[in-house]
């Protein structure tokens, strides 16, 4: 997408948006690895965590946890758009306000340049565009017209994804009482939907967010979660509040939170996540083998 190149991003970020852009359909969406993007953008699987992480937080993207391998990742096209055409709008701008400051006229107290204060001998006759931060004084402006360019609100509009079945584990319209599905019944319905097995707006990202946890976690832990579930077969009528009871007591054991300090993973979470980066880096091998 032509629209991500002129933003002004730290070098990762700007990295993995490309990437992200780069495999997304006409509707901003993909399904990359984490072991995809570190192989296309040469970072660090840590350093693509974060970037992952801080694109989500600026909303230029949402990622939302798959029902398969690979999460879901969203870019958020109106606002990538919007912001390419404000970049251009203030390149235009900022070239307009240099040729009019070429174009001013020297009186005698010399030439009067855009954002200078300027006095009433060097104001009258002169039709300044006056841009954010300057200080242009009544005494003197008489008889001149300002423009003012005000600052332009950026409203990311939020559109909640629908979820399968709604809070009550199964796909389709709820329920009062819900079938006993396995995990991967369940995951099977919900992909064959076209849904998210935990949509973005699920509220286990709100209890993550309360409770500072990162995203990734939840991620990892959503990872894990399938991994032991589907293995132990068991059936349950709400998978979805199952997974956020998982988040909830930390069931794995995955994390680490102090007071005052920035969540960190346990011994037990490393271990999971070197697991799956090792799963990742197999399954791209295969994929390009294939």
């Amino acid at each position: 997408m032509d629209c991500c190149w002129g933003l002004q991003l730290p070098p990762s970020e700007k990295a993995v948006l490309m990437s992200l852009a780069d495999q997304a359909n006409d509707a901003g969406v993909c399904w990359p690895g984490v072991a995809s993007l570190v192989e296309r953008t040469c970072l660090s699987d840590r350093t693509v965590q974060r970037a992952l992480r801080a694109l989500e937080q600026a909303g230029l993207m949402v990622c939302a946890l798959g029902a398969m391998k690979s999460n879901r990742y969203t870019l958020n096209v109106p606002l990538l758009k919007q912001l390419e055409r404000e970049r251009e709008a203030a390149a235009a701008e900022k070239e307009a306000l240099r040729q009019a400051e070429l174009d001013l006229p020297v009186g005698p107290q010399g030439r009067v340049f855009m954002g200078d204060m300027v006095s009433p001998q060097g104001c009258h006759g002169v039709t300044p565009r006056v841009s954010m931060g300057d200080m242009v004084s009544p005494q003197g402006c008489h008889g001149v017209t300002q423009t003012v360019i005000e600052p332009i609100q950026i409203h990311t509009p939020h559109t909640p994804q629908p979820s399968a079945g709604g809070l009550k584990g199964g796909v389709g319209p709820s329920a009062e009482q819900p079938p006993l599905l396995s995990l991967a019944d369940w995951l099977e319905a919900v992909q064959s939907s076209g849904q998210d097995a935990v949509p973005p707006d699920d509220e286990v990202f709100d209890y993550a967010a309360a409770v500072e946890l990162p995203r990734a976690f939840v991620a990892l832990c959503w990872r894990e979660f399938k991994r032991r579930q589907l293995r132990a077969g068991k059936r349950q009528r709400d998978w979805r509040e199952r997974f956020r009871e998982c988040v909830r007591c930390s069931w794995y054991g995955l994390w680490l939170l102090s007071a005052g300090q920035e969540a960190r993973l346990s011994t037990a979470g490393e271990q999971a996540a070197r697991y799956w980066e090792a799963f990742d880096r197999e399954s791209a091998v295969e994929g390009a083998e294939a």
